[in-house]
């Protein structure tokens, strides 16, 4: 079952600048410094086809040998994936992105048949997409959520109710597909999902965490924040995952580092003394 506080294994570094994996040149460098991480091979593999030819070609000695590195899950979009290559021409991914493939492939759970719409799917549903992965090991799919997944949901039961969100509905409509909406009422029930939609959209969206992952035996909903070595908690996160541990059958957790674990765990501490002084 899902820990409140939960240790990244990877190790990351800092990049100061990265070229997107859809960049048609060499010029297309972000210059920014943040905290990636080496993707798995196979993740790399999944994403060749999609890749531009510029960043291909950098990478190739990269992802030349692919050998499967733990369960195999099976990848859909890249929002929240994060795939680029850093200055010295290496794959790189985002934190979050790592704690998912970590979280779905290492937590315990029941092994589940695999999801037939989803390879179809695999070839035609990438750029601007959530990063969603599933694992048939372990039963657990998980996607880049924050508010995205949240919007969808909202959207879909609405009946054209207006969203509290500055997105337009194309737009909060291209981030999830409607098979993985789908998939999500099936496993967790439509009321829990709805309910937690609710919740999310009753707060502003506003400290949604990064990750959501559930299962179908037993149905279960876990939300992660995703922090790496330098990032805090923020006091909208921390609230907003209170309200949604208040849902009968969800859990949430914070994903980070060896290095800021106790950080972490410090801060969700001082936030439990609040609520029983109040």
């Amino acid at each position: 079952m899902a820990e409140r506080i939960v240790e990244l294994h990877a190790k990351g570094r800092t990049a100061s600048q990265t070229l997107p994996y859809d960049a048609m040149d060499a010029q297309g460098w972000h210059r920014r410094a943040r905290v990636v991480y080496t993707p798995p091979p196979s993740l790399l593999a999944s994403y060749k086809p999609l890749v531009s030819a510029t960043f291909a070609k950098l990478c190739q000695a990269a992802a030349g040998n692919v050998t499967e590195d733990g369960p195999i899950v099976i990848p859909v979009g890249d929002l929240g994936l994060g795939l680029a290559l850093d200055e010295d021409r290496q794959p790189v991914v985002s934190v979050e992105a790592v704690a998912l493939l970590q979280l779905v492939q290492t937590t315990p759970g029941a092994a589940d048949v695999a999801l037939e719409w989803l390879a179809p799917l695999q070839q035609s549903w990438a750029s601007g997409q959530c990063f969603f992965v599933f694992c048939a090991a372990t039963g657990w799919r998980g996607c880049f959520a924050e508010h995205r997944l949240w919007s969808a949901v909202t959207l879909r039961e609405s009946s054209g109710t207006i969203l509290k969100t500055p997105y337009a509905k194309p737009v909060v409509r291209s981030w999830m597909a409607p098979l993985i909406l789908d998939d999500l009422a099936a496993c967790v029930g439509k009321a829990l999902s709805s309910q937690v939609a609710a919740t999310v959209a009753e707060h502003g969206y506003d400290g949604a965490p990064d990750l959501v992952l559930y299962r179908r035996e037993p149905a279960t909903l876990w939300f992660v924040e995703v922090k790496s070595a330098t990032d805090s908690l923020r006091e909208n996160q921390v609230n907003m995952m209170k309200q949604l541990s208040k849902i009968a059958g969800v859990h949430c957790s914070v994903c980070c580092p060896g290095s800021a674990l106790k950080r972490m765990a410090s801060a969700i501490a001082q936030q439990d003394s609040s609520d029983e002084s109040q």
